[in-house]
C-alpha cells in the first residue's frame, strides 16, 4: 500500500512539473527588443491577463496597440487612472515612470517604439530614400501579432 501510495505521488509530482513547463513555454517573454540601432529601439511587451507591473519608466515613444487594453495605471506621484485602448490604436506616449495592472481576462499586447537622438547627417546617411512621401495611412497598416 505504501509502495502505491509512492508511486501516485510521484506521478502526480511529475504531472504537474510537466504541465508547468508546458505552460512556460507557450508564454511569449513579457519584453521583447525586436530592434535597437542607433536611430530607434523598438520593444515588445506581453502582460498576462490580471498581471501586476511593479513601477517602472518608459521614453518618450510610440505605443502600437496589438491587443485590446484595460487597465490601470499608476503614476510615480501616486496618481492612477483607468485606460482603455482598442487593437490597431497608436499613440504618443510621452515620458513617464507607472505601475500598471490589467483588468481584462485577456492579455496585453503592444509594441514600443523610442527614437534615439541622432545627429541630422546620421539620419541622413541612414535614410533609404531621399523623398519621404508617405507610403501608407497607419489606421490601415496590418500590426499582426508574431508568436
Amino acid at each position: 500500500m505504501a509502495r502505491n501510495l509512492v508511486a501516485l505521488f510521484c506521478c502526480l509530482v511529475t504531472c504537474v512539473w510537466t504541465f508547468g513547463q508546458d505552460a512556460a513555454a507557450d508564454r511569449p517573454p513579457a519584453f521583447k527588443v525586436e530592434i535597437n540601432n542607433p536611430q530607434v529601439r523598438v520593444v515588445r511587451r506581453y502582460h498576462v491577463p490580471h498581471e501586476s507591473v511593479p513601477m517602472h519608466s518608459h521614453k518618450d515613444g510610440v505605443v502600437v496597440y496589438l491587443t485590446e487594453l484595460r487597465e490601470i495605471s499608476t503614476e510615480s506621484d501616486g496618481t492612477s487612472r483607468h485606460i482603455t485602448r482598442h487593437a490597431g490604436d497608436v499613440i504618443w506616449s510621452p515620458a513617464h515612470t507607472h505601475s500598471l495592472e490589467n483588468l481584462a481576462d485577456t492579455p496585453i499586447e503592444v509594441i514600443e517604439i523610442e527614437l534615439k537622438s541622432a545627429t541630422p547627417s546620421a539620419l541622413q546617411s541612414h535614410s533609404r530614400s531621399r523623398s519621404h512621401k508617405p507610403t501608407a495611412n497607419v489606421a490601415n497598416v496590418n500590426f499582426a501579432k508574431r508568436r
